[in-house]
């Protein structure tokens, strides 16, 4: 089947020959195409059957009946959309190619193409699509605990897909994409990063490259919608008094007289590091409070112990990080969440799952 390409072409209108210009794209423009469908400024000759098959969308807009004046190029019908043309090409290819297209990438999916396979695969109504580019999100947004600890904490982080430079504008828009979709185990992942932004960005939104051409900078802006906004900021509230309790009972926990007592290896040396631990936490509070409650950084004193001793202390932290985990959509105020479904808290028995596990929250509305 052959493909052909020319710079620009006419666009004719019945009869009135009246000329609009368009590029014709280089992939996507076929000899015996029955449907030219405009994008922007960039013209797509493509296969109405084939569209009509996967999308119940442009099923029922091809089977509407066309005026005599509707647009035409050399009598194929022209059909103008009002999305992108990089989106449209995105959706196109994984029309035509099925999920080789993204399976050919990994790892190195542009965030950008996931996006826009999840926006119009939503809006053209091909579940297939929507689905593919979500399980790939899953593998980072995702609702199992040691998961999200292996990529908060590896070095070489490893991802079927990549972020655009502008990470946290991939975030906001994560947000966003899962509340179009209504997807909500793509949220408390995304929304605690949402809630470790400053207000500033919170209420503003985070410039970012164009979708058509990623490497411009052309002042898109990604914007969480104002009910995410005020989402965030109360929940940036409650995350810090969660803060204030978890590092309050760790410090409990750690100079308490009986912990480790039977098992610490140097127990004077022990005694004198649990006792300093408490001033040192209270000098440094500002530090260790925040809103990162799931971070697994070193408290004070922790070297100091002998290896039982600090090996128990970061069994505590770890469990009460685990414990914020798992309560993190009631912390995060996503409270139309489904109280008798959690957060995969404990794992599959894999450190690492290929794919993320089976989506632990269901919602009733958000």
């Amino acid at each position: 089947m052959a493909r052909t390409h020319s710079e620009f072409s006419s666009l004719s209108k019945g009869g009135n020959q009246t000329p609009v210009t368009m590029k014709q794209d280089e992939d996507f423009w076929f000899d015996d195409g029955s449907i030219v469908i405009v994008a922007e400024d960039t013209g797509f000759r493509v296969h109405r059957s084939l569209l009509a098959r996967v999308s119940s969308v442009f099923e029922d807009t091809f089977s509407i009946p066309q005026p005599p004046d509707a647009r035409a190029y050399q009598g194929v019908p022209v059909l103008e959309l009002q999305d992108g043309a990089h989106d449209m090409k995105c959706l196109l290819y994984a029309i035509y190619d099925g999920r080789r297209y993204l399976a050919n990438m990994d790892p190195h999916i542009p965030f950008v193409i996931l996006s826009a396979h999840i926006r119009l695969g939503h809006k053209y109504d091909i579940p297939e699509i929507v689905n593919q580019a979500v399980e790939y999100l899953q593998t980072y947004f995702t609702t199992d605990f040691e998961t999200w600890i292996h990529n908060e904490n590896s070095s070489d982080l490893f991802l079927p897909f990549d972020f655009s430079e502008r990470m946290i504008a991939d975030v906001f828009e994560t947000v966003n994409l899962a509340r179009l979709i209504e997807r909500p185990n793509l949220l408390p992942a995304a929304l605690y990063l949402c809630c470790q932004q400053e207000p500033e960005d919170l209420l503003l939104g985070i410039p970012r490259a164009g979708r058509d051409d990623p490497g411009q900078a052309d002042a898109v802006i990604v914007r969480l919608n104002d009910d995410d906004v005020r989402l965030c900021i109360r929940a940036q509230r409650t995350l810090l008094r969660e803060s204030c309790d978890m590092v309050g009972a760790l410090a409990r926990e750690a100079t308490a007289k009986e912990a480790g007592a039977d098992r610490c290896e140097y127990p004077e040396r022990c005694a004198n590091a649990r006792e300093s631990m408490v001033r040192e936490i209270l000098g440094d509070f500002a530090t260790l409070v925040g809103s990162d409650i799931l971070s697994e950084r070193m408290l004070p004193c922790q070297f100091r112990l002998c290896g039982t001793c600090a090996g128990e202390l970061v069994v505590r932290k770890q469990s009460t990080v685990r414990e914020a985990w798992r309560r993190l959509p009631h912390i995060l105020g996503l409270s139309a969440l489904r109280l008798d479904v959690e957060m995969c808290a404990y794992g599959r028995g894999s450190q690492y799952p290929a794919r993320p596990c089976t989506p632990m929250i269901a919602i009733s509305s958000i």
